[in-house]
């Protein structure tokens, strides 16, 4: 938790990048001539959540990150301080939720071994049957996992709500679902 906090002041004010010189990025015009030219596959529009300008700045953008994902875990070194990170984050998580972190710890190391085990081919059959169009870090983790999670935090699935409000339900769930909570309860 240590260098989350720590890390909150690097963190960029996105506000600064509003006015940036589109000339002075040649990956990003690129993709602009790409997008223009062929289109750029996306499974969700999120300009309004990242605050893009528009939708075709954030296709653009999602390109650059996929790229720049490439050429990032390329390299062994990467692969692994992602890898030692996202345990981190989660045993982090999971104490700042008020639970033991063993379980959710093993199950990420569990989930690592089976990556590195698997049928690539097959994984990425499955993932593009539910709309991943890209095998990149953004595409799977943040976009799929991360992006989706939050969406679900605000607005739960029927199921899950109709569950969370049956009497016969555990009530400790009730606080954790509806609007937000789940997410402000575990981050904040």
């Amino acid at each position: 938790m240590e260098s989350f906090l720590s890390a909150q002041g690097d963190i960029t004010d996105l506000r600064d990048l509003d006015d940036f010189d589109e000339s002075q990025f040649p990956l990003y015009l690129v993709a602009v001539r790409l997008n223009e030219s062929v289109g750029i596959p996306f499974r969700e529009l999120r300009t309004e959540e990242v605050q893009c300008a528009s939708d075709a700045k954030y296709v653009c953008k999602v390109h650059c990150i996929r790229l720049a994902s490439q050429l990032l875990f390329s390299k062994q070194e990467n692969r692994d301080w992602f890898i030692q990170s996202g345990h981190h984050i989660i045993a982090d998580l999971t104490i700042k939720a008020g639970k033991d972190p063993k379980e959710a710890v093993m199950a990420y190391g569990a989930m690592l071994e089976y990556l590195g085990a698997c049928d690539c081919g097959l994984l990425e059959e499955e993932l593009r049957g539910r709309g991943v169009v890209a095998i990149t870090f953004y595409d799977v983790v943040l976009d799929f996992i991360l992006l989706d999670v939050f969406e679900d935090l605000d607005m739960p699935p029927s199921s899950v709500t109709a569950v969370v409000q049956n009497r016969r339900s555990p009530q400790q769930y009730g606080p954790y679902l509806g609007r937000g909570k789940i997410g402000r309860g575990i981050l904040g």
